[in-house]
């Protein structure tokens, strides 16, 4: 709350976030590699870890963690669209949506 009071968030979004509670951690072992035409970053995140935060004063028990999931994802300027997609092709697996902080809930809510 400390970080948010302090930031310079218009007000009226500052109110309405002031009233968000934290409902999850999420850890992962993330690696950055850098292309040679230093036009596409590649992050692999490994060894997440979701961890449920408990409500005020509570332990943190619920937790979970994936060992075999890795995340890769090619981050680039709107302006290389194109290339990204030839550079994507040479990856051996298909692209996808992925969203650490919803499969955190989901494991969580199935473990």
């Amino acid at each position: 709350r400390q970080a948010l009071a302090a930031s310079k968030i218009p007000g009226a979004t500052a109110a309405r976030t002031s009233l968000l509670e934290p409902t999850l951690v999420n850890r992962y072992l993330r690696r950055y590699f850098l292309s040679a035409c230093r036009r596409f970053r590649i992050t692999v995140d490994s060894r997440m870890e979701f961890i449920v935060v408990p409500a005020r004063g509570g332990r943190f028990t619920a937790r979970h963690t994936h060992t075999a999931r890795v995340v890769l994802e090619l981050k680039y300027d709107k302006a290389d669209d194109v290339e990204a997609v030839r550079v994507g092709s040479f990856f051996p697996f298909g692209l996808e949506r992925f969203s650490k902080y919803t499969d955190g809930l989901e494991v969580l809510d199935t473990a």
